[in-house]
C-alpha cells in the first residue's frame, strides 16, 4: 500500500505538473478567457446600438432644425401676404380681409402652409393693424405676432421710406448683367408673383416680380439690378430696417451649386462706403415667398448713398433645368431723417410667440 502511495505521488505520476492538475488549470484560464471574450463583444454591441441611436437622433435633430427654419419662412410668406391685402383694400386694416385660409404648397420632399390666423385693427393704437400669422413645415409650426402702419406720405414723422412694391417696374429698377453663360434672362415676371407658393387666381397677383433666370444645361448669370436714391444721413448715426421678398425655385434634382441673391446700399463714388444689408444662398428648392426682416442696423454719420442694388448670382454648372430667383417687395426705412418714395404698409413690431392665444 506504501509502495503505491509513492508511486501515486512520484514524479511523472498523476499528480506532477502535465497530468490533472495542469489540466484542470488550462480550462480553468480558457473559461476565463472565454468570458473576457463574450464581455468584449457585450461591450461592443452596446456600443454599437449606443451610436446607431445617436446616429438615428441628430438625423431626427437635423429634421426638426430643417422644418424650423422653413416654418419660419412659411410664417414670413403670411407676412407678405397680408401685406398684399393691406396695400389693395384701401389702405384700411379689415380683419374680415386678412383672414382668408390656408396656403399650402407641397411636393415630394416639402409639405409647406401658411396662414393669417388672427387680425386686429386699431390695436394696439389707432391705424395700427396687429395680425397673428402661422407657419408649418411638416409637423413643425411657428407664430409670429406682428404690428403694421401705414405711415403714409414720406414714411412717417422723420422716418425716410425707400419702398419699391407696386409698380416694380425697368422705368425704376435698370439690370446690369455682367456675365452670362447659356440661356440666361432678367426682366419683370407678373405671371409669377404671387403672395402664396401657387397661384389660384389672377386676384393672387401683387405686382410685377423681377426673376432672374437660366435654362438649359451649365448656364449662368451674374450682375445686379438697381434703382437710383438720394440717401443722407446726416451729422448724426441713425437706425435704420428693411424689408425685402424672394422666391426661390429650380427644375432639376440633385444639389446645385449655391445661388446668392443680396441686397445693398451703394455709394458709387464712394465704394468703401456701400453696405450690404443682407445676403441669401439657397441650395434647396422653396418655391414660396419668404419675407426677410433684419434687426436694427446702424448706418454711420454722414453717409450717403446713391443707389439701392439687388446682387445676384445664378449657377448650374453640369445640372439640365433652370433655377429662378424672384425678387420684389424691397423696402428700406431709416429713422431720424426725411425723404422716402411710395410709403406703404410697414412692420413696426415683430415677435415670435409659443402659440395662438
Amino acid at each position: 500500500m506504501k509502495s503505491s502511495l509513492s508511486t501515486l505521488n512520484a514524479p511523472g505520476t498523476l499528480n506532477t505538473p502535465g497530468t490533472l492538475n495542469s489540466l484542470s488549470n488550462r480550462h480553468q484560464s480558457g473559461s476565463i478567457s472565454a468570458v473576457v471574450v463574450f464581455v468584449l463583444i457585450v461591450v461592443i454591441s452596446a456600443m454599437l446600438v449606443a451610436s446607431l441611436n445617436m446616429s438615428s437622433s441628430s438625423l431626427s435633430d437635423q429634421n426638426q432644425n430643417r422644418d424650423a427654419i422653413q416654418a419660419l419662412f412659411a410664417a414670413e410668406s403670411a407676412i407678405e401676404r397680408a401685406k398684399f391685402i393691406l396695400k389693395n383694400d384701401s389702405g384700411v386694416c379689415v380683419p374680415a380681409n386678412l383672414i382668408d385660409g390656408v396656403h399650402s404648397y407641397t411636393n415630394t420632399n416639402l409639405s409647406i402652409s401658411f396662414e393669417i390666423a388672427q387680425a386686429l385693427a386699431d390695436s394696439p393704437a389707432a391705424g395700427d393693424c396687429t395680425i397673428k400669422v402661422t407657419g408649418t413645415s411638416n409637423n413643425i409650426t411657428r407664430y409670429i405676432d406682428i404690428t403694421m402702419v401705414n405711415a403714409g406720405g414720406t414714411g412717417g414723422p422723420g422716418i425716410a421710406d425707400y419702398q419699391f412694391t407696386e409698380p416694380f417696374t425697368t422705368l425704376t429698377w435698370l439690370n446690369n448683367t455682367t456675365a452670362s453663360n447659356g440661356t440666361t434672362s432678367v426682366g419683370i415676371d407678373p405671371a409669377e408673383n404671387c403672395p402664396s407658393a401657387t397661384c389660384a387666381n389672377s386676384n393672387d397677383l401683387i405686382s410685377g416680380a423681377f426673376d432672374i433666370h437660366t435654362g438649359s444645361s451649365n448656364a449662368s448669370i451674374t450682375g445686379y439690378i438697381e434703382t437710383p436714391v438720394s440717401i443722407s444721413i446726416g451729422a448724426t448715426a441713425q437706425t435704420g430696417y428693411f424689408d425685402i421678398a424672394m422666391r426661390y425655385f429650380r427644375s432639376y434634382t440633385g444639389p446645385p451649386p449655391s445661388h446668392t441673391t443680396s441686397l445693398w446700399l451703394i455709394n458709387t463714388t464712394a465704394p468703401a462706403n456701400d453696405v450690404e444689408l443682407v445676403t441669401e444662398s439657397r441650395r434647396n428648392q422653396i418655391n414660396t415667398w419668404t419675407t426677410h426682416l433684419t434687426n436694427p442696423h446702424t448706418f454711420p454719420a454722414n453717409a450717403t448713398y446713391d443707389r439701392i442694388r439687388i446682387y445676384y448670382n445664378l449657377n448650374q454648372s453640369n445640372r439640365t433645368g433652370s433655377v429662378d430667383v424672384w425678387v420684389d417687395e424691397v423696402d428700406i426705412f431709416i429713422q431720424g431723417i426725411a425723404g422716402g418714395v411710395a410709403p406703404d404698409w410697414q412692420v413696426t413690431t415683430w415677435q415670435e410667440i409659443d402659440a395662438l392665444p
